[in-house]
C-alpha cells in the first residue's frame, strides 16, 4: 500500500479532489480531522460587523481600561 498527502488551499477544492477520489477503484481515503486556523486576513474580515452599532472610541476605551483597573 502506497501513502499520498495532498495539500489543498480551501474547503471547495478539499471536497472536489474527496469526491473525484472516491470514484477510483483501490483508493481508501482518511481525512486528517486536524483544521488550520485561518490566515491573519480572513480571521480579520470574519470579525467584521461584530462592533456595528457600538460606540468604540480610543477615548472610552482606555476609558474603561484605567476605570477598571483603579481601585474603588
Amino acid at each position: 500500500m502506497e501513502t499520498l498527502k495532498i495539500t489543498v488551499d480551501d474547503q471547495q477544492t478539499k471536497e472536489l479532489v474527496v469526491r473525484m477520489l472516491h470514484t477510483i477503484k483501490g483508493v481508501n481515503i482518511k481525512e486528517d480531522k486536524r483544521t488550520t486556523s485561518p490566515s491573519p486576513s480572513v480571521a480579520l474580515k470574519e470579525l467584521s460587523g461584530i462592533w456595528a452599532g457600538r460606540d468604540v472610541t480610543l477615548a472610552g476605551l482606555r476609558d474603561k481600561a484605567w476605570r477598571r483597573g483603579s481601585v474603588a
